[in-house]
């Protein structure tokens, strides 16, 4: 009976986890990307 209330609250937490990871994965590719863009804009 508890795997009921257990699975749902597992799964969530799962979900959660995964999305603060891609989250965190765009936010840093973002600011590379910004900081390319900074470099090659100051070399031209």
């Amino acid at each position: 009976d508890w795997l009921l209330w257990f699975l749902p609250v597992l799964l969530l937490n799962l979900a959660g986890g995964v999305l603060l990871v891609t989250l965190l994965r765009i936010v840093r590719t973002g600011e590379l990307f910004e900081l390319r863009r900074r470099k090659n804009a100051g070399r031209a």
